[in-house]
């Protein structure tokens, strides 16, 4: 990604031109609960796998894309390998700015996702990601479909943010961009 100053409120962003891409340099331990918000947009999509945040399979499997699901919109698709139920949450197009949330709860197992605070549902969520793999933003697990968008800013827990964390986050998040 590319530093692009002054992009979305006056504040600079990392953009991504659909062919680059960030991976953490070590593993990313996300625990069994976890909880990802993200202010991105997305500027265009070329494949269904075209994915903003994932876990990729580094060391094995089970891992997890959050992706377009569709070949020219980005619909929030939970697309994973041994993690629990594969599915698109939006049935329309999500292309922000907005901020993205995953909130990962091991506990209830299940999976529930938010766009600007508002929840587009849940879907079964029965294991973690191996805790010895890697954060890929803006690429798929395979590392070779990216969107073409931007990352303003991303927060990652370890827990499953309850309501008042996650809409303390979300006020935060929208205040400063």
């Amino acid at each position: 990604g590319v530093l692009k100053p002054g992009y979305l409120a006056d504040v600079n962003v990392i953009d991504f031109d659909g062919n680059d891409y960030f991976e953490s340099p070590s593993a990313y331990p996300t625990g069994n609960d976890f909880s990802f918000l993200m202010v991105a947009g997305i500027d265009a999509i070329s494949s269904a796998f075209n994915s903003i945040l994932a876990i990729r399979q580094s060391i094995g499997h089970p891992s997890f894309q959050i992706d377009a699901g569709e070949s020219s919109q980005f619909r929030l698709r939970f697309y994973d390998q041994d993690m629990g139920t594969a599915k698109t949450f939006a049935s329309s197009s999500q292309h922000g700015p907005s901020i993205y949330e995953f909130i990962f709860n091991g506990t209830a197992d299940l999976l529930e996702v938010f766009v600007d605070g508002t929840s587009l549902g849940t879907t079964s969520y029965t294991a973690a990601p191996n805790q010895g793999n890697k954060l890929n933003l803006f690429a798929n697990r395979a590392q070779n479909k990216n969107p073409d968008g931007f990352v303003a800013e991303m927060v990652g827990t370890a827990s499953a943010l309850q309501a008042t964390e996650r809409q303390a986050i979300e006020g935060y998040l929208a205040h400063k961009w």
